[in-house]
């Protein structure tokens, strides 16, 4: 094992990591500023896609429904959608309406939460004072990139997909702390159960956030953990319904799952060569941990060994429910709302990368060269994604009703106007 790990930094050392700290601070601040300028120029207070009915649809039948709660735990299509349902319904409380920009600015504020809580683990990965500010900024760039412009302005999807995330990561949080009085294990139970209800993948969260308590040696956050794990789980499965029409998108060989789960794997830096990055993603990320499990040195990177895990999970499943369809090879056939997965990955190669390689004298040149990668990735996908993001966006301002039934979607927009919920015509630009 390196000693080396050990020793103190010098103060000459701690001093001028403090100032390469600050800078990549505040240059992690930069992706922050450019996603929501995005959000207040493009998004639109109108409802696209599933927002008809995940949205409207929900609190026309929530208004003067007699099952409530029943209603906050349906599913809607494949999913259960808890931490959705509990915004819509608490922003209706408090303003008797919804307003569909709103929940686009709710959804992505959640991004500050995955952030903040990947920069406090990523702050306990290292010994080296000069890298943790760059792993912050680095961390800011993949976690506010563009490319999930599906996500940054369509209200019900990124609610549900970085909700899910931030719920698993809240959760995380609260089960690592283990104070004396262990009171963290309110909140830590509680942020897995509207984890486990709040997407089709919460579950896998819950398995991934079980073998983060059996790794890290707690028998009471074991119990706890476990406990919750299979009541959640057994009630999410248990009035479950498979959806008509989902079984065409699910995938017809394994050959196509793989070729789905490398190119979802590798999008963050470039979806035509996706399969390839992956690939080399993959082997890095072996690489590292077979000499961290030779060093049984696991202990600090545990949580991002669980990130993995529950990032590896949901793109498996999104393989296997998605690479169904027609044209796999085209850009479209993999929807940007699930590139959030990508970009976690990339997050858990450079925090392998900066672990294992933070103690050589030259690391800073190899750490340096990979940095500049997750900056031109960052460009790219920004560059494309502010595209698309225009694009989608002025066709809604210019569509009646993005939604394939028009006639459904107008059904539902005169049902919430008439239940003083949402007025289309009063939110056209």
């Amino acid at each position: 094992m390196n000693m080396k790990k050990n020793l103190p930094p010098t103060a000459a050392a701690t001093e001028k990591g403090s100032i390469w700290n600050l800078v990549f601070l505040l240059l992690a601040i930069i992706p922050v500023v450019l996603l929501f300028k995005l959000v207040n120029s493009h998004a639109l207070n109108i409802p696209y896609n599933d927002d008809w009915d995940a949205i409207l649809g929900f609190l026309n039948t929530w208004k003067h429904a007699d099952n409530k709660m029943e209603l906050l735990f349906a599913q809607h299509n494949e999913h259960r959608i808890l931490a959705s349902k509990l915004i819509y319904v608490g922003w209706y409380i408090l303003f008797h309406n919804i307003n569909i920009l709103s929940v686009i600015y709710i959804a992505n504020l959640q991004l500050l939460v995955i952030a903040a809580i990947l920069a406090y683990f990523s702050g306990k990965v290292l010994d080296v004072p000069y890298f943790k500010g760059l792993l912050v900024f680095v961390i800011a760039l993949c976690v506010f990139d563009i490319a999930s412009y599906d996500n940054i302005g369509f209200a019900m999807a990124g609610l549900q997909n970085y909700g899910v995330v931030m719920l698993f990561l809240l959760s995380l949080f609260f089960y690592s702390l283990r104070t004396k009085r262990r009171i963290e294990l309110l909140p830590a139970l509680l942020f897995q159960f509207i984890c486990a209800f709040s997407s089709g993948n919460g579950f896998m969260a819950g398995i991934a956030l079980l073998l983060y308590t059996v790794f890290s040696k707690d028998r009471l956050n074991m119990l706890v953990c476990l406990a919750g794990f299979a009541i959640f789980t057994a009630c999410y499965f248990l009035t479950y319904h498979s959806v008509s029409g989902s079984v065409d998108m699910k995938a017809k060989s394994a050959g196509m799952f793989l070729f789905y789960f490398l190119k979802l794997s590798g999008s963050h830096f470039n979806f035509e060569y996706g399969v390839a990055i992956a690939v080399v993603l993959y082997a890095v990320l072996g690489a590292s941990l077979f000499y961290q499990f030779k060093q049984a040195d696991i202990d600090r990177i545990l949580p991002f060994l669980c990130l993995l895990l529950f990032t590896g999970m949901s793109m498996a499943a999104t393989a296997l429910l998605r690479s169904g369809q027609a044209h796999i090879f085209d850009s479209e056939s993999i929807s940007s709302r699930y590139l959030i997965y990508s970009q976690l990955l990339a997050i858990v190669v450079f925090v392998m990368l900066v672990f294992r390689f933070q103690h050589h004298k030259q690391s800073w040149i190899a750490i340096a060269i990979c940095t500049l990668f997750f900056i031109k990735a960052y460009r790219a996908n920004y560059s494309y994604g502010a595209e698309a993001l225009a694009a989608r966006n002025n066709r809604l301002s210019l569509t009646d009703f993005v939604y394939p039934d028009k006639k459904h979607a107008r059904e539902v927009a005169a049902k919430a106007c008439k239940n003083e919920i949402y007025c289309i015509e009063e939110n056209r630009p």
